[in-house]
């Protein structure tokens, strides 16, 4: 009763098909924590929505564009050559990225220049979204469903929606070595 279906699935489908489970109560409680993050940023972005500013793009939006859009190939290679266990880290990098590190570094700009910080963050936190939602489902579409009651996607449901495509142009792998 303490951890939800979800926070297992997610904690098992890190582990390939056919090979011993080495279960840790501690990781399931890092899965738990990576979720509440995930949660937190859709709050945040919810949050957001409803200032207005404009601004300029500056490093920090090209940096989460380009973890994005590298994301989203090697997400997508990795679905298709059949490796799920190895999915999950990358989006999971990806999703505490975005809340650990642009969301820090956009912090005080979110206030200066709220509109470029929100399109930046939607963006990049629904294709993250869309690509979490074959792992985990049901938190995949709670959360679409808390961003499509404040107007933010239009779906209907997350696994409705198409998948994310790589922009390799918006790729700056210098930039995210940085």
């Amino acid at each position: 009763d303490k951890y939800s279906s979800e926070i297992l699935r997610y904690y098992i489908c890190e582990t390939r098909a056919g090979e011993n489970i080495n279960f840790n109560w501690e990781d399931v409680k890092q899965k738990q924590r990576n979720l509440l993050v995930l949660l937190n940023t859709a709050n945040y972005l919810i949050q957001l929505k409803n200032f207005k500013g404009k601004g300029k793009i500056g490093v920090e939006e090209k940096y989460i564009l380009s973890r994005l859009n590298s994301s989203i190939l090697k997400t997508t290679e990795l679905f298709e050559s059949y490796n799920f266990e190895k999915t999950i880290t990358e989006v999971e990098k990806l999703f505490l990225d975005i809340s650990r590190v642009y969301i820090k570094m956009t912090r005080d700009k979110s206030s200066e220049s709220p509109e470029i910080v929100f399109e930046t963050l939607k963006e990049s936190y629904i294709k993250a979204i869309q690509m979490f939602a074959p792992i985990c489902p049901l938190v995949s579409e709670y959360v679409w469903q808390e961003l499509k009651k404040s107007g933010i996607v239009k779906e209907e449901s997350v696994h409705l929606s198409t998948w994310p495509k790589a922009d390799k142009k918006k790729i700056n792998k210098a930039l995210e070595k940085e």
